[in-house]
Order: structure tokens, then C-alpha cells, then sequence
């Protein structure tokens, strides 16, 4: 099995706070183990100065890697007596280690796999000490197993402190090791006491179970009865979903650990992978079954339909209680119960607007007196959950990149509550919610309507980038990658896979099982409940396509429009050395020329399509064809003219005949463009050219 070395120079020692870097260090240095164990703080530079500085200059610190041998090498400064090496696994003056190399300039080391440390380097003389120098970071993990779930969790926590998109997807993953985890209420509470329990027809929709009804029984029964509610606002007329019907008994008799969704191979790290997840996905749950979390929330949600003001409280074993100031109850009975019957210990207390969360910094019992009791009751002051190496190592990237401040915690919110499917604003309180993030859309039509393409574009490409931290997402893309020299093999290793999880045994006629589109299910989702559409398969699989990390390998998650009639379809596939490939529904069919081309590939003389939306993973999205509203002038797109430009005449490179379609979704509409045709029009109108940013 190979070996994989990974490095990161954090940059100058002077403006990099140490307070940032959290890391486990084995070094063996003149035949010496040096292990330094936990301490947390986040209160100071570990690095500060503590002796008058010389005039000395400070040196330049190098890594170099061959397989598991680390090599350090420093620039010999001139006036200096000798150099110190430091390293500290956490941002703790206690914590700092050190070895005095005299003379030295280089140290070489052999690391095992899973080793990660930060390390910098001062000058010394007679006269007093220089600067530190620049403050460098490694990790080693291994090729396959955990790799690309450690490299996607690390890859998401350092780029998540200045990118939003990387943000928002930690919270679309729904990984409870999260700044504000209340967000994950918020977002369930917008669809479970606004909308489940007030709209027509959604208890049937949670009696409709398993994947049994073919898509017209369904639509028929239920999907059209939600449709029609939400066009009339018929509300409260017996037929919406009613906590005194919810099945606890069945509920209660299926429960399982988070860990159990997936496969007892797939990498899992215990804190940083345990899910809140959407509650409405987990309520419908194959078989029944439901996460220990999504009972105890179910359980603190109907408390507040009866005008009771529960907490969640979430122990170190991944297991749920719901308490008031003056009451403690175990979700999986029903019943009242002391403090000494707690599942391990209790280290998250929230509701929708507080939160008791030491692992991240939070604290509002000062300001909730509510809170403040049931913590004084049942917590233990400055109780956290036990960390593995690598979760330590996340951590201080987590509590930065992770922070919500203004319009984020309402992105956060969308992400979360999974509102980014095409049909999420035909319930007016998401239209009204999320109005403001898309003010242009909402001015256009606030009534009845669809989900603008800049939010389903957005989340796509959210839902795609946060499946990537999926344990699941991790042990497709081991599989393919071990293929990844064969592109068919490696697409049949993923749909092998995908079809072993989410075969549907009930019935032949239908693969996705039906739900109401105005959600969109994740891959954690779609474990829990096995529904989706191919928004939702062309999400998870891409991820895990990405997750390979193959450096030949072009991805893409299209959506192309009929041209002919409404409706249109999203896959995932991968372009490579003049080949291309496709997983339709997640699936790759030998007998599917959707799945022997590629995700670009324009389906004559089979159809009359054209593509609205082409995302690009670790490039870009270009969004060209509205949806229940007016037209785009230019593209919604992260990228500037430019990168559009390039990344289409990249696509032409792939697909020669390749057709945008231009307009609005109805197919009367809708105006096709060839690659030369929409080239020759966006040049008109790159002054007028716009990027989105989050407007925060």
C-alpha cells in the first residue's frame, strides 16, 4: 500500500499565531521518542518572544519528504552560535518542545503514517535569539483507506477560514464539529414547524415509506396534494403531519448508531463524522431505522409543538437527550431520567438560539438562564469529547472557518436545511426566508414558483463539495481509485457499489423512490432514507469521483434541458486521455449510451438537448439557462470572463458539438447556442460580466 506526504508552509513564524495550529508529534531524533500529549487553549501565541532579541537575522526553515523519511533544512544565518528546532502539538506555552542542534542546519527522520506536526526554527547567539522563522506544517496519511476522507476533512477545514463555499459545505455535510451547530435546528425547524406540520398532505408523505410507491401511485397520492397545498395554502386541514401519529414505537425499535449508515469499511473519525442529520430525511428512514440524534431531535421538536422550551443535549458517545430546566428525558423510552443514566457524558447543549459547546468556544448560559440550568444540572464544566490525532488537528481551522457572522448564518441555513432543490420556494415561508438572498428573484415573483438556478447551481455544487466529507464518498472513491488507471473500471467500481447500497428491492419500476423535490437529500440523506432523483445521485457520486484525485481526470456535473418539453437530467462523468465516461443515476450500464460517453456529449441523434448548467469541481460553474424566472444576460458563475471563456473552450475540446441552451425553462423558450454561438454572445456583454460572490 503506498504512502502519501502531505505539506503545508503556514508562512512567516512573526504573523502566523501559533494559537492556529493544532497537532499530534512523534519524532525520533539521536535514537529520543518525544511524544507530547493534549492541551487545548486559544488564548496565546505559543511562539511570543520570552528573550531580547539579537540582531541576528532569522533563518529560513525547508521540508522535504520521500515517502515516510522527513528531511528539515534551515539557512545558516551569519553571527549565529546555533540553532533551536521547536515543536508543539497545540497552541499551549506548556505544550512547546525543543531541540538544541548546535551547530547544525539539517535533521532527517524516518515518521509513521499518521504523524502530522508543526515545527519552526531560531537562531541563537551570544547576544540573545533571532525571530522565529516561517511556521511549517506535514501530515502522512496513506493512499488508500482513510486517505481521502482525512484529505478531503483537512482540505475543507483549512480553506473553509477564508473560503465560503468550503464554509457552507461543512454545514451541508451537517458534521456536528461546527461553531454553530444551532444552525442545523433552524434549518429543521423552518421545515418541521412551518411547513411539515402545517401544510396539506405530509403525513401521508411520512406514512409513505420504503421506496413501495411507483412514481405515479405517488404523485397521485401524495405529491399532488402537496403541490396543490402549497399553490392554495391550504393549511391545518387534518391531513398535515401531526407529532401524535409519529411512529415512535417503530422508530424507537430500529434505532442505530450514526456510524451504522455506513459500511463497517468506511473511515470514520468519531467527533468530526457524527451527523445531525436533516431530521425529515432520518423520520423517513427505510425500515424505520433512525439515528440515535434524529430520535432525540425528533423527540425535542414535538416537546416544542406542545409549547414546551427543550434542549438537545448530545453526549461524547454520540447519543441524544432532551431536557428542560426542570426535567431530563431519554428519547429512546419517553421517560423522565437522572443525570447518572446519561450515556457517557454530556459536552453539547443547544436549542435554535443557544448554545453549551466547550469543544468550540461557546457559551451562553450567561445570557440564556434556561440553559444556564440544565448545563449547571447535567454538564460537567468544560467537558469535550475525546479527539483522535487528526480531529485535533482540524480543530483550530474548525473554530475559525466554521464562525457564522450576518447573511452567512441564512446561507448556512439553506446548505443545512437542504432548501436548494428546484421545487424549494413552492412553500411560501422558504420563498420568504430566503427571499433576501436572492432579492432580484424574489422582487421578480414572490408568489408560487420554483427554486431560482442560482440557488439549485448553488447547490449543487454545495451538497457536491460537502458529500466529499462523507465517510461513504470516501470508500467509493478507495475503490475507484484502485482502478483509476481504467476509467470504465473505475466508474463500475463506484456504480457497483452505489447499486449494493441503494438497490431497490420493493419494486423494478422505480430506482429513485419518490419525495417531494423541494428538498434535496445528501449522501448521509439518501443512507438514512435511500431517496433521491438524479440531482441527488449525480451529488454523490461526483464527489466521490473528485475524492479520487486522479490529476488526469476532468469532472463534470452537467444539467442538460429537453428541447422539446419541459424536464431535464443531471449526471456525473469524467473526461481523460481522449475518453469520457458517465454515471447515470450513479450507476455506469454498458447498455446506457448515457454511461459509454461522456457527461458532455449532446445525445443525438437520441434527443433534442441542450445544457443549462456545466459545474466543473475545483474550477467552476457556469449557469446559462434560467428557470421560472427571466433570463440570464451573462452566466451565473463564479468565474470572471476570462476563466468562462477558457473552461468553454475547454468543454468544446471534450464535445465539439456541444449546445448551451440560453432562456427561461419553458421549452417554447428556450434558445440553444453552439460553443461559438454563446462565445460570440457573452462578448458583447463582458463589461457587463458579473461573478457571484456571497455578499458578505
Amino acid at each position: 500500500m503506498g504512502k502519501s506526504f502531505q505539506f503545508k508552509n503556514c508562512g512567516n513564524g512573526k504573523e502566523q499565531s501559533m494559537k492556529k495550529c493544532i497537532f499530534i508529534l512523534i519524532i525520533t531524533f539521536c535514537c529520543t521518542c518525544f511524544f507530547v500529549g493534549p492541551s487545548l487553549s486559544n488564548e496565546k501565541n505559543i511562539f511570543e518572544p520570552v528573550t531580547v532579541r539579537a540582531s541576528i537575522s532569522a533563518p529560513t526553515l525547508t521540508v522535504t519528504t520521500v515517502d515516510t523519511k522527513v528531511s528539515f533544512s534551515w539557512t545558516s544565518v551569519s553571527g549565529a552560535t546555533g540553532y533551536t528546532l521547536y515543536y508543539a502539538p497545540y497552541p499551549d506555552v506548556t505544550s512547546i518542545g525543543s531541540i538544541d542542534m548546535g551547530n547544525k542546519t539539517n535533521l532527517s527522520t524516518t515518521l509513521s503514517v499518521g504523524n502530522a506536526f508543526y515545527i519552526a526554527i531560531q537562531a541563537y547567539s551570544n547576544n540573545g535569539n533571532s525571530e522565529y522563522s516561517n511556521i511549517c506544517y506535514f501530515i502522512l496519511t496513506s493512499d488508500y483507506d482513510d486517505f481521502p476522507h482525512k484529505k478531503a476533512w483537512k482540505n475543507a477545514a483549512e480553506k473553509s477560514v477564508t473560503d465560503n463555499y468550503y464554509k457552507y459545505s461543512i454545514y451541508s455535510s451537517r458534521s456536528l464539529m461546527v461553531k454553530h451547530p444551532e444552525i442545523y435546528l433552524q434549518a429543521d425547524a423552518l421545515w418541521m414547524e412551518e411547513i411539515i406540520s402545517v401544510y396539506t398532505g405530509w403525513q401521508n408523505n411520512y406514512e409513505a415509506r420504503d421506496r413501495l410507491l411507483t412514481f405515479d401511485e405517488w404523485y397521485d397520492a401524495i405529491g399532488s396534494k402537496l403541490k396543490e397545498g402549497f399553490r392554495n395554502e391550504t393549511k391545518y386541514d387534518g391531513t398535515q403531519f401531526q407529532w401524535s401519529k409519529f411512529q415512535w414505537e417503530n422508530h424507537r425499535a430500529n434505532v442505530i448508531n450514526h456510524q451504522d449508515i455506513y459500511d463497517a469499511e468506511c473511515p470514520y473519525q468519531s467527533w468530526l463524522d457524527l451527523r445531525l442529520p436533516f431530521v425529515w430525511a432520518s423520520m423517513r428512514g427505510t425500515g424505520w431505522k433512525m439515528p440515535y440524534l434524529s430520535l432525540a431531535e425528533a423527540f425535542y421538536f414535538e416537546m416544542r409543538s406542545l409549547g414546551s422550551s427543550p434542549y438537545l443535549l448530545i453526549s461524547n458517545n454520540g447519543k441524544g437527550y432532551v431536557a428542560t430546566s426542570s426535567t431530563l428525558y431519554d428519547p429512546l423510552t419517553g421517560l423522565e431520567i437522572n443525570s447518572s443514566q446519561i450515556d457517557g457524558t454530556i459536552v453539547l447543549v443547544m436549542d435554535q438560539d443557544s448554545v453549551w459547546y466547550p469543544l468550540m468556544n461557546r457559551d451562553d448560559t450567561s445570557s440564556d438562564i434556561s440553559l444556564n440550568s440544565v448545563v449547571n444540572q447535567y454538564c460537567t464544566n468544560g467537558n469535550k469529547p475525546t479527539l483522535s490525532y487528526f480531529e485535533q488537528a482540524s480543530l483550530s481551522n474548525l473554530l475559525i472557518g466554521t464562525k457564522l457572522v450576518n447573511i452567512q448564518e441564512k446561507w448556512a441555513i439553506m446548505f443545512a436545511g437542504r432548501a436548494v432543490n428546484e421545487r424549494s420556494w413552492f412553500p411560501k415561508p422558504m420563498r420568504e426566508y430566503f427571499g433576501d438572498l436572492f432579492p432580484e428573484r424574489y422582487k421578480e415573483n414572490p408568489n408560487f414558483n420554483g427554486n431560482p438556478r442560482e440557488a439549485q447551481t448553488l447547490g449543487a455544487v454545495i451538497t457536491e463539495m460537502g458529500n466529499r466529507l462523507s465517510p461513504a464518498a470516501a470508500l467509493l472513491a478507495s475503490l475507484a481509485k484502485k482502478e483509476s488507471d481504467n476509467l470504465v473500471n473505475a466508474l463500475s467500481a463506484i456504480s457497483d457499489k452505489y447499486l449494493e447500497w441503494f438497490k431497490n428491492e420493493n419494486s423494478s419500476s422505480t430506482w429513485y423512490g419518490s419525495y417531494f423535490r423541494g428538498w434535496l437529500p445528501n449522501l448521509e440523506s439518501k443512507l438514512i432514507s435511500k431517496i433521491g432523483n438524479c440531482f441527488t445521485e449525480a451529488c454523490n457520486v461526483g464527489a466521490a469521483l473528485v475524492l479520487v484525485n486522479n490529476k488526469d481526470w476532468d469532472i463534470y456535473l452537467p444539467n442538460w434541458d429537453s428541447l422539446d418539453r419541459n424536464g431535464g437530467h443531471i449526471i456525473a462523468g469524467v473526461y481523460t486521455n481522449g475518453e469520457g465516461r458517465t454515471l447515470n443515476n450513479g450507476l455506469y450500464n454498458t447498455n446506457d449510451s448515457q454511461c459509454t460517453n461522456g457527461p458532455l456529449w449532446n445525445y443525438k441523434p437520441y434527443r433534442n438537448i441542450a445544457f443549462s448548467l456545466v459545474y466543473r469541481p475545483n474550477v467552476g460553474y457556469i449557469t446559462t439557462g434560467s428557470q421560472y424566472f427571466s433570463p440570464f444576460t451573462t452566466p451565473f458563475t463564479n468565474l470572471s470572463y476570462q476563466e468562462t471563456v477558457d473552461m468553454v473552450n475547454q468543454i468544446k475540446l471534450h464535445e465539439s458539438d456541444f449546445v448551451f441552451v440560453t432562456g427561461t425553462y419553458s421549452y417554447s423558450d428556450k434558445q440553444p447556442k453552439t460553443v461559438d454561438e454563446y462565445l460570440n454572445y457573452i462578448y458583447d456583454f463582458q463589461n457587463q460580466w458579473k461573478s457571484f460572490n456571497w455578499g458578505n
